[in-house]
């Protein structure tokens, strides 16, 4: 898979993770030190749906608790900890390990061509 960073980290001060199910569908739940994130992800329709891949705001925390996903089609659970943030992950059902994805930093201000000459 292919993905491409955004200058994320340089325009928002708090800490970031993108986790990307593959899977049609699961329940995904993040602790941190101060809460508990929950989030309903599927693959269904196109306006109700919440997409595979996940922007979640985590605030000014450094690593990512616990991470756990249940699995409706099987019912199974599975629990990473400690994770890192301002990072991209995937995790695929009934895989051991979450894989971190290797995204490439884009910023748009820099590659933007600012006077738009490219328009006259």
């Amino acid at each position: 898979m292919v993905c491409v960073a955004t200058a994320i980290s340089s325009l928002i001060p708090n800490g970031w993770a993108v986790l990307r199910l593959r899977a049609k569908r699961g329940k995904l739940e993040l602790e941190i030190s101060t809460r508990s994130i929950h989030r309903w992800v599927n693959s269904g329709g196109t306006f109700g749906a919440n997409p595979l891949r996940q922007q979640i705001g985590v605030g000014d925390v450094t690593r990512i608790e616990r991470v756990e996903i249940s699995w409706p089609a099987t019912g199974d659970r599975q629990v990473f900890e400690d994770l890192a943030v301002d990072r991209f992950y995937e995790i695929t059902e009934g895989r051991a390990e979450i894989r971190t994805l290797d995204c490439r930093n884009f910023d748009f201000a820099r590659a933007s061509n600012r006077d738009h000459s490219e328009h006259r």
